[in-house]
């Protein structure tokens, strides 16, 4: 499992969690919003998305349904 989709709205905690995961030898892409997720998950092969749950706009219930 390397490769991570992480989607968190804070910028701040968004750059620190891509910094660790990425010190641990994990590919990371990272968003800010949930806008774009449907779409990159379904271009890329991810082995793990991490959502913040509370996204703006109600996404990740949107996400999840997807």
């Amino acid at each position: 499992m390397n490769n991570i989709l992480l989607i968190e709205d804070d910028m701040s905690i968004n750059k620190i969690l891509a910094y660790e995961l990425r010190k641990k030898g994990y590919l990371v892409d990272s968003l800010y919003d949930g806008k774009e997720a449907v779409s990159k998950i379904l271009e890329n092969d991810y082995d793990l998305v991490l959502i913040d749950w509370m996204l703006p706009y109600k996404m990740v219930s949107l996400l999840l349904k997807k």
